[in-house]
C-alpha cells in the first residue's frame, strides 16, 4: 500500500468516511503536499496529520478538504505533539499578536514574560497533556484564532486576579495626569502647587477601594475597554463602565477634600486644581503614554 492509500485510509477513518472517493484522494494528497511546501523544515507524521485532516471534517460539517487551512493545521498539529521547531516557528509568527493581548493584563501586575510563558504552558501543554493548539480546526485564520484564544486566556487570568493586591501605585502616574494639554491658567497652578496635587492625588488613590484603583489603572493606562473591565470581574460592561464612572468621581473627590486639607481656606485655589485633577482625568491613554515615557 503507498503512502498515499495509507493517508486516506487514515483520513477516512477519521472523518467517518465509508469509500472515499479518487477525488478525496487526489485532494487529500495535493493537501499535504501543500502543507509540506508551506513548512519545508518540520518533520510531521504524514499519516497522522492525514488522521487529523480526517477529525477536522469529522467534527464540523462545514469543513472539507476543499476549504481546510491545511498549511496552518499542519503547524498546529505539529505543535500540539511537542515539535520544538514548530513551537519556535508559531512563536515567530504570531509572537506579536500574542504581545498586543497580553498587554491587556498589565494592570493584574503580572510580568509579561510570566503571562506569556502561562499562555504558552496552555496553548501547547494544556491541562492533562492535552494543549490548547490541538483545538484549531483548520477552518478559519489561525491568526484571528489565536487572538481569540489568547484573548480568553487573558481574560480568565485577569479575572482569577481581580481580587488579588494590584502593583503598587507609582508617583510617576500622578505627575503623568498633570502634563498634556492645559489651559494656561491651570497650568499655572499645577506649577505652582504640584507636590500639593502630587501628595494629594497620591492620597487619594490610597483611599480608594482596591477595585476602583483596577478599575482606574485598567482603564487610564492599560486602554482596557468596559468590556475587558468587566470579563476580568464576571459583570455586564454597562455594570463595568458605571463603576468606572463611579471610581473617577471619587477620585476627584477624595483628591478635592485632600486639597483642601493641604491648602486651607484657599477655597478659589483649590477649586482650580480640582478642575485640574477633572481635566487630566478625561486626557487620552495615548497622551498619557507619551508623557509617562518623556519622564
Amino acid at each position: 500500500m503507498s503512502d498515499v492509500d495509507q493517508w486516506l485510509a487514515a483520513y477516512a477513518s477519521a472523518a467517518g468516511i465509508g469509500n472515499p472517493t479518487d477525488d478525496d484522494r487526489r485532494a487529500l494528497e495535493a493537501l499535504v503536499a501543500q502543507a509540506q511546501a508551506e513548512h519545508p523544515t518540520l518533520e510531521v507524521d504524514t499519516l497522522a496529520f492525514a488522521q487529523r485532516l480526517g477529525e477536522c471534517v469529522a467534527a464540523d460539517e462545514s469543513t472539507t478538504l476543499d476549504n481546510i487551512r491545511a498549511g496552518e493545521l499542519y503547524l498546529t498539529h505539529a505543535c500540539a505533539t511537542g515539535d520544538t521547531k514548530a513551537i519556535e516557528r508559531f512563536r515567530r509568527v504570531f509572537g506579536a499578536d500574542i504581545d498586543r493581548v497580553l498587554d491587556r493584563a498589565r494592570s493584574t501586575g503580572t510580568p509579561q514574560e510570566e503571562l506569556r510563558q502561562t499562555v504558552e504552558v496552555k496553548l501547547f501543554a494544556g491541562r492533562d497533556g492535552t494543549p490548547h493548539i490541538a483545538k484549531y480546526g483548520g477552518r478559519g485564520s489561525l491568526q484571528g484564532w489565536v487572538r481569540v484564544v489568547v484573548s480568553r486566556l487573558v481574560i480568565d487570568h485577569m479575572r482569577s486576579h481581580a481580587a488579588e493586591p494590584e502593583a503598587p501605585v507609582q508617583p510617576s502616574f500622578a505627575d503623568a495626569l498633570g502634563d498634556a494639554g492645559l489651559d494656561p491658567s491651570l497650568q499655572l497652578l499645577r506649577e505652582r502647587y504640584r507636590d500639593d496635587v502630587h501628595g494629594a492625588m497620591e492620597h487619594a488613590f490610597g483611599e480608594l477601594t482596591q477595585k476602583e484603583r483596577r478599575l482606574l489603572r485598567g482603564a487610564l493606562i492599560d486602554h482596557l475597554g468596559t468590556d475587558d473591565l468587566g470579563a476580568m470581574y464576571g459583570v455586564h460592561r454597562t455594570t463595568a463602565a458605571r463603576w468606572l464612572e463611579k471610581a473617577r468621581l471619587r477620585l476627584v473627590e477624595l483628591t478635592h477634600a485632600a486639597l483642601q486639607d493641604r491648602l486651607g481656606g484657599e477655597e478659589a485655589t483649590v477649586r482650580g486644581l480640582v478642575a485640574l485633577v477633572r481635566s487630566q482625568l478625561d486626557v487620552s491613554v495615548e497622551r498619557l503614554l507619551a508623557s509617562k515615557a518623556s519622564e
